[in-house]
């Protein structure tokens, strides 16, 4: 969506500075439910925060320049300071578009609408949740923008994504330094030991939206909290002993010497991912059992 603020367009907002926010989000035909929702997200929430922070917003529908609309909206989100990403409705424009900003490693701040589900791609980005109906929760989403821009101003280099990840090892890998290379491979072990997400391992949204207030207590009990706080204390520690490991990889001149101490990194890793599935199939037949007990019949059932 692209959308003109001007400088000394409304209240609070600041001078025109020169930076420009591009909006990329699912459009309809105009009347449609997707429409009316993309149009007032952006002018209630996006516009406001963007333009107190001294943005132009812009969305492709809004483009006043003639010439063919998919070259200016690749520019804009190639070139722009900032964007805004709606990933509600999983819209493959958004997603298509999303990933050629992710190549750029430049900014991009992610929303979407409360109760929909992200990606595992991208499940890991931080996302504001918004529920467009609720006006009186509008000041809070906007808040929230506000401070996703100011947090990606501070720090523009560390607009990670799963594409800049991959840059930055395909980086190391072609290094010349044999500690790049060794932690270019101790990082790929460490993404391969991630646990898939698993309906054993549910999201808050998973939680919170299901009818049954059984259920929600059997996955977020003290039994199932324990449990789960027990794997990350062991995950916690078992990264500390890896954070050595990897530092007498970065200090050690003898190749030798150094092949020992990744050949330690690489062993330790393989020793996580073991846990972790552990830690994971003792949770799941947890679950499994409490679900398929008479209790939780009871409760679900209200008897």
């Amino acid at each position: 969506m692209i959308c003109y603020l001007y400088a000394g367009g409304g209240k609070g907002m600041k001078p025109n500075s020169g930076k420009r926010c591009f909006v990329i989000a699912p459009l309809d035909n105009k009347g449609s439910e997707t429409r009316f929702r993309s149009d007032l997200v952006l002018s209630n929430i996006v516009t406001p925060a963007a333009a107190e922070a001294g943005y132009t917003v812009t969305r492709a529908d809004k483009i006043p320049n003639p010439g063919l609309i998919t070259t200016q909206v690749i520019q804009h989100i190639l070139e722009d300071e900032l964007v805004v990403a709606d990933l509600t409705y999983r819209n493959p424009n958004v997603y298509y578009e999303l990933a050629v900003r992710h190549a750029t490693r430049k900014p991009v701040v992610q929303l979407i609408e409360q109760g929909e589900p992200l990606p595992f791609d991208v499940q890991q980005i931080r996302t504001i949740r918004i529920d467009h109906r609720d006006f009186d929760s509008h000041d809070k989403y906007k808040a929230d923008l506000k401070s996703q821009i100011a947090a990606a101003e501070r720090n523009p280099n560390d607009a990670d994504n799963p594409i800049s990840e991959a840059f930055k090892l395909a980086a190391l890998r072609q290094s010349d330094d044999l500690t790049q290379q060794s932690l270019a491979e101790i990082l790929s072990l460490l993404k391969a030991s991630n646990p898939p997400a698993t309906s054993f391992w549910p999201t808050g949204d998973t939680i919170f939206s299901h009818p049954s207030s059984a259920l929600r207590r059997g996955m977020l009990g003290s039994s199932g909290r324990s449990q789960a706080w027990g794997i990350l204390e062991q995950l916690n520690a078992m990264l500390n002993t890896l954070e050595i490991l990897v530092g007498n990889i970065a200090v050690t001149e003898d190749q030798n010497s150094r092949k020992g101490a990744l050949q330690d990194a690489m062993n330790f890793i393989e020793k996580m991912r073991k846990t972790i599935r552990r830690g994971l199939a003792e949770r799941k037949e947890q679950e499994e059992a409490y679900l398929g007990s008479e209790a939780f019949t009871d409760e679900y059932l209200g008897r």
